[in-house]
């Protein structure tokens, strides 16, 4: 959402994935230009499936683990390969 939001305002947004077969499986959220504070949900339906392998960070096999901070979260470096 490439808009400009006022310094000290709050935003909120709702936005619907999974509308096109493998176009939106994988979202990516950036804080840039001078974003100091963010938070993300997910719902997700009763067939979805983790993404991230955060096996490969030394994290738990179990579990949905749907959304992660990289590069401090397990599952960062699967979302590094899935995410360019």
């Amino acid at each position: 959402m490439p808009f400009p939001v006022s310094a000290g305002m709050t935003l909120s947004t709702t936005q619907q994935l999974k509308g096109v077969f493998n176009v939106d499986d994988v979202v990516k959220i950036t804080a840039a230009g001078g974003v100091q504070s963010m938070m993300a949900s997910v719902a997700t339906g009763i067939d979805a499936e983790d993404p991230f392998d955060e096996t490969l960070d030394g994290g738990s096999a179990r579990g949905n683990h749907f959304c992660l901070t990289a590069p401090k979260e397990p599952g960062r470096t699967s979302a590094a390969s899935i995410i360019p």
